[in-house]
């Protein structure tokens, strides 16, 4: 068994291969591109040459470095390969290496001579860009298409584009990046005059454009003052353009759009839509049309094109009003920090080639890269060591590989450093050393910043860097492996709120100090924050119980004035699992469940809030064929929280955590404890073991899991089990009750009637004002009854239609609010602006149930709908008067025996109990 475990493309440092292949010192990249990046594909990775340099006893290299890259064929044949060296700074020998590598399953070894002693290779032919500057302008042409930034227009995002072979030039568009709140209205940044456009660089292979700038309207920023750096990434030949933006604020505002690549014309300069996943086309009708797919989505002019990939592009037919548009992602943004991007395709294409195309540039797309550092002699090191562990008896090789791991990833000497540990751990594997033994050794060569908390089925360890712990290593015993990624995020971060009411992001990287401490099956790292971040205290608590274990953070002893708005944790970094990342699969709780297969190749980005109908559970599990990790939050009252995995920033692992909202959040001196454990388990298994797992948790502890009965609610009634079928219509009893009727004796089998739209009022207008019902309807669910039809309408249990007189009179004191005071709004496509009520007021709690009741008693329905209640993300209320912990916590959800200071939503159902109709005696409610 290999002990590199996790690492996919090594960098080898080495003298030589052989001696008939002397050259001088060279670098040697193993490399595994994807086959789905189709041609040529660049691999990019850093590189310390000082370091090489010195782990292979040579003397510092000089800048400026010249690099050769050649490939090793059969019999040692070298064959030269495209390369690229960025300095991290002018005259550094430290920066960015980039290749231009074939796809395909087999592995690529690569030299990299960076001296003068080097092979004499032939020259090369290979694609490369043509960046120009003027007048401050930047222009990047990788072949197939020019895009320039002009910080005089649009606010240094592209401003012109021109197809290299068609030569068609778009510079009538607008880029409408924006933020936007419906209180606060929009801003753009396009609307910045003073960008800042830099050029980091410049090709051959590889051309980077960074813009910087404001989100800004008439010459103004909102309060929170929201930015971006947008990262523009071009390859030699290539019509992929990679977007990555970054976006900030100085204090945590709501803004429930944040959109990146919104390419929007006024014009005809594009006259087909083109979609991919299912593959579909039409011409641009200015008809005010959606147009959007799974994977790709593109506007079309004859051959040329452009392109987004991902499942949130989208193509909207807007011309003559709003305007035609391209989309890229449009995400809601609540924190002080967002990351986002996007991957573009701008190039010709025969029409009736634009789909398979497409979608061979979006398996190319979703192809990624990663790197690791290593030197020859550290391999051989490490294949002895292994060799020596494999002669153990296996009952002892699980734990020493774990040493090997932590002797590679505690080691804080650098490459030289890990050659001498390991060579000391294979030393002891081959004395016969007591396992405890070496283990005090590991953790005194790591200069006492290794703490290893282990029982017989796993191993954690936490490293100290710096002033910081964060998990090292996360073992299982049971398949001899690494689970976590090598990357540096570190383990928590939150959001304080200063005195003076603007805040800041801190994490544990910020730390002052941290400490940790074993005790049995249990650790404690102790974090302190420097005075000037309010001082305050983190604790983290692990306590193991098998292969399982539960997480808890509290914050406390913050400086007079400051609270606590947010914490992320745990934020653990998996993957990839193995020698390969095409088997890993990633569960998240998108709706009722999304499975990615190799998210590392395809940078899989999510983020849910939770309790919501799109964000159902909160669970995420990452694995492959031998099992993997469980992560999930086993929080019984559903504390309101985001639900996040993302690529690490490093893109050597998958993010897994959890963004607690705190309660009372922007009160002074608040403080914060998590309401439950997260627990991190290694399992054997699938996305159905890993389910099976939460559903056994959830059974025991979750106060939603019906206690009574092992399948079923005590309070649904008997009829409402035994539906088969159910029919779906809208409008008054003349439209659709004869219609439900043939359907209902067509099936064969108990029916229900799902009836919207049965009131006088508008879909999505007027709320909460249903009555009048619309003609006959009461007569037609006796009908549907006799008929052996259950009737059960739809009503909103959420919303009120701010418009309305008695909103402003009344309502608006039950409303969810913002920090300032105003309710929250949202709009569903009707022109209404919609508030949220708050499930704690009574007011908000006697409409619902009058609705209700009048419907049970004067139409004689057999149930009720209330939409959203359990299906639409909660909102952070903020208004005080309400009774309820300001935004976070479990106030929303918690069930009226464990919490009753607050009425709730369960309290909103439980209202219902008891008040029925005499002829239907227990209404069922949906």
């Amino acid at each position: 068994m290999s002990i590199r475990t996790g690492m996919m493309i090594m960098l080898l440092l080495g003298a030589a291969l052989s001696a008939g292949l002397a050259q001088g010192p060279y670098a040697l990249v193993l490399a595994q591109v994807p086959s789905s990046a189709g041609g040529a594909a660049p691999v990019t990775l850093p590189v310390d040459f000082a370091a090489v340099a010195q782990a292979l006893g040579q003397p510092p290299p000089q800048p400026p470095l010249a690099l050769t890259a050649a490939a090793e064929g059969p019999q040692g044949a070298l064959t030269p390969v495209p390369v690229q060296f960025d300095p991290e700074a002018p005259g550094a020998v430290a920066g960015e290496v980039t290749l231009l590598l074939p796809g395909g399953p087999e592995t690529k070894r690569v030299r990299l001579y960076f001296t003068p002693e080097r092979p004499d290779l032939p020259s090369l032919a290979a694609p490369s860009l043509v960046v120009t500057e003027e007048a401050g302008a930047v222009t990047v042409n990788n072949g197939h298409c020019a895009f320039t930034h002009d910080p005089a227009k649009l606010g240094g995002l592209p401003s012109r584009l021109q197809f290299t072979e068609t030569g068609k030039i778009c510079d009538t568009f607008t880029l409408n990046d924006r933020v936007h709140e419906a209180k606060v209205g929009g801003y753009r940044l396009a609307e910045d005059p003073e960008p800042e456009v830099r050029l980091l660089s410049s090709g051959p292979l590889r051309a980077c454009v960074q813009v910087s700038a404001r989100y800004l309207r008439d010459g103004q920023a909102p309060e929170s003052r929201p930015r971006a750096v947008y990262r523009f990434t071009y390859y030699a030949g290539s019509p992929l353009v990679r977007i990555s933006a970054q976006m900030t604020q100085d204090t945590a505002f709501g803004w429930p759009e944040l959109h990146l690549w919104e390419f929007n014309f006024p014009d005809t300069s594009f006259t087909r839509w083109l979609t991919g996943e299912p593959e579909s086309s039409g011409e641009l009708l200015a008809d005010k049309a959606f147009h959007s797919a799974g994977r790709w989505t593109a506007l079309a002019d004859g051959k040329s094109v452009l392109a987004v990939f991902g499942p949130m592009g989208r193509v909207y037919d807007g011309r003559g009003e709003y305007g035609t548009y391209l989309h890229g992602p449009w995400v809601s943004w609540y924190s002080q920090e967002e990351r986002l991007q996007v991957t573009l395709w701008a190039g010709s294409v025969a029409p009736e080639r634009a789909g398979s195309t497409l979608a061979a540039a979006a398996d190319a797309a979703e192809a990624v890269q990663m790197a690791a550092l290593t030197i020859q002699p550290l391999e051989d090191q490490l294949a002895a060591m292994d060799e020596a562990i494999g002669s153990l008896p296996r009952s002892e090789r699980a734990r020493w590989r774990w040493l090997a791991v932590l002797s590679r990833r505690a080691g804080a000497g650098g490459l030289a450093h890990s050659i001498a540990t390991t060579r000391r751990l294979t030393d002891l594997v081959a004395r016969n050393v007591p396992l405890a033994e070496a283990e005090r050794l590991i953790s005194r060569a790591s200069g006492g910043r290794l703490t290893v908390l282990a029982n017989d089925s796993v191993g954690w360890a936490f490293g100290q860097f710096d002033e910081t712990l964060r998990p090292l290593s996360c073992f299982d015993f049971r398949t001899q492996r690494e689970l976590l990624s090598t990357s540096n995020t570190p383990l928590w971060e939150m959001t304080l709120q200063r005195p003076d009411r603007t805040t800041t992001a801190v994490s544990a990287a910020a730390a002052a100090s941290a400490q940790a401490r074993i005790d049995g099956v249990r650790a404690e790292l102790r974090y302190t924050l420097p005075d000037e971040l309010s001082g305050a205290n983190v604790r983290v608590q692990v306590t193991l119980d098998g292969p399982s274990s539960s997480w808890k953070l509290s914050v406390t002893g913050m400086a007079q004035g400051w609270s606590v708005r947010d914490v992320t944790f745990p934020q653990v970094v998996v993957g990839p699992l193995g020698d390969q990342p095409e088997d890993d699969h990633l569960l998240f709780p998108q709706g009722s469940g999304i499975l990615k297969r190799a998210p590392l190749l395809q940078s899989v980005e999510y983020a849910g809030m939770y309790p919501d109908g799109w964000c159902s559970f909160q669970l995420m599990a990452y694995y492959d064929r031998q099992g993997g990790l469980y992560v999930a939050c086993h929080d019984p009252l559903g504390s309101t929280k985001r639900i996040i995995t993302r690529p690490s920033t490093d893109r050597q692992g998958q993010v897994l955590t959890y963004q607690w909202y705190a309660p009372d959040m922007g009160v002074p001196d608040n403080g914060f404890a998590t309401s439950a454990p997260t627990v991190l388990r290694t399992y054997k298994g699938d996305w159905f073991d890993a389910t099976q797992l939460y559903r056994e948790w959830a059974e025991q502890e979750a106060q939603w899991w019906p206690r009574e009965t092992e399948w079923d609610r005590p309070d649904t009634p008997r009829w409402m089990r035994e539906i088969c079928v159910w029919a779906c219509t809208n409008g008054a009893a003349a439209e659709c009750v004869q219609k439900v009727k043939d359907f209902a004796a067509f099936m064969g089998a108990p029916t229900a009637f799902h009836w919207y739209s049965w009131h006088e009022i508008p879909f999505d207008v007027k709320y909460p004002h249903y009555f009048p019902t619309k003609p006959g309807m009461a007569e037609g669910v006796k009908e549907l009854q006799e008929a052996g039809v259950r009737v059960m309408p739809y009503i909103n249990g959420r919303l009120w239609d701010t418009q309305l007189e008695d909103f402003q009179q009344t309502g608006i004191a039950a409303a969810t609010k913002g920090e300032d005071g105003t309710p929250y709004i949202e709009e569903y496509g009707s022109g209404a602006k919609l508030a949220p009520m708050c499930p704690t007021q009574k007011l908000w709690q006697d409409t619902v149930n009058g609705i209700v009741m009048r419907l049970t008693t004067e139409v004689a329905v057999d149930g009720v709908y209330i939409d959203q209640i359990g299906a639409a993300a909660p909102r952070l209320c903020m208004d005080a008067t309400h009774g309820h912990p300001l935004g976070g916590g479990h106030w929303r959800c918690s069930p009226r025996h464990r919490c009753r200071k607050w009425a709730d939503f369960w309290s909103l159902s439980w209202s219902f109990r008891g008040s029925s109709s005499p002829a239907h005696p227990r209404p069922a409610r949906a």
